[in-house]
């Protein structure tokens, strides 16, 4: 093991064969990283001040800085939670491509017979939802609290309570429909 050393060349190259414990900072040169396996693909370094950018493969797949952002696939097995604590202001999700592919917002479920659901709430109560109903092939949209105003979309579009419309609303029903 090597103890209290200084004044190391900077292109001088130290490998040590057991752990390396640090009781105090390291600090490292701006933009030096910290390499992992030997490689030169799997580091994180620091791009530009206050932007510390994580490497794989050599590609850069996600960068910390005042926000998180995540660059290909995000794979997670758990809940992802945003929230701006108590600070003001918008938060949003966004999906965005570059040089064409459509940006989608996929929600699977691998179990059979599964819904999707996107859910609204108005400071922490209940305001609505958009439901795919896997079993029935359905889109629904609920609004209000429980048991309130809904809109299924599927062959054929079911309303339920009053139909408003600013304009001439059309209705037919048939026991028979052609």
């Amino acid at each position: 093991s090597v103890t209290n050393f200084k004044n190391v060349l900077d292109d001088e190259t130290w490998t040590f064969a057991n752990p390396v414990t640090c009781s105090d900072n390291l600090y490292l040169a701006a933009t030096k990283g910290i390499y992992f396996d030997g490689g030169s693909n799997t580091y994180i370094r620091e791009a530009t001040g206050d932007h510390i950018n994580f490497y794989t493969g050599g590609n850069n797949v996600m960068t910390l800085n005042d926000h998180l952002e995540i660059t290909g696939n995000f794979t997670s097995a758990g809940n992802i939670s945003a929230d701006k604590g108590t600070s003001s202001g918008d938060i949003a999700i966004t999906a965005k491509t570059y040089s064409g592919g459509d940006p989608s917002f996929v929600l699977n479920s691998a179990a059979a017979n599964r819904s999707g659901i996107i859910m609204f709430e108005d400071n922490g109560t209940y305001a609505g939802k958009i439901v795919y109903a896997h079993n029935g092939d359905t889109m629904k949209f609920h609004t209000g609290g429980s048991g309130g105003d809904s809109l299924t979309l599927d062959a054929n579009a079911t309303f339920s309570g009053t139909i408003y419309g600013e304009a001439d609303v059309y209705a037919y029903y048939s026991s028979d429909p052609v």
